[in-house]
């Protein structure tokens, strides 16, 4: 029981400090108020870009709560090593989507 409420503090934690973070950035537009194809792909993407960006840093952290809570147990580790390749490969395909989102945005402009 103790494992579970460590793990639900620190994903709210995440949760709740991760927008701060992100909107810290700032110059996002309001999609709605675009006027060309161009300009609405980019903003579209930056808002996507930011919600992939907070399921990555989700995914490693759950990663690496599962490694430190293995306890040692191979299966545990394994279960732990793959969840962060996963994590990477998604970054990997997000990383791609984005490169060919970029691709189009010159294409259409």
């Amino acid at each position: 029981m103790k494992k579970i409420n460590i793990i639900l503090n620190l994903f709210f934690s995440v949760v709740l400090l991760f927008p701060a973070v992100i909107f810290a950035v700032g110059g996002y537009a309001n999609p709605s108020t675009v006027t060309t194809t161009t300009a609405l792909i980019i903003n579209i993407s930056s808002y996507i870009w930011m919600i992939f960006a907070f399921i990555a840093f989700v995914c490693f952290v759950y990663a690496g709560v599962m490694f430190l809570m293995s306890g040692g147990e191979p299966n545990k580790i394994g279960l732990a090593k793959s969840a962060a390749i996963y994590g990477v490969v998604g970054i990997v395909v997000a990383i791609l989507a984005y490169s060919i989102l970029g691709i189009l945005t010159k294409a259409l402009s």
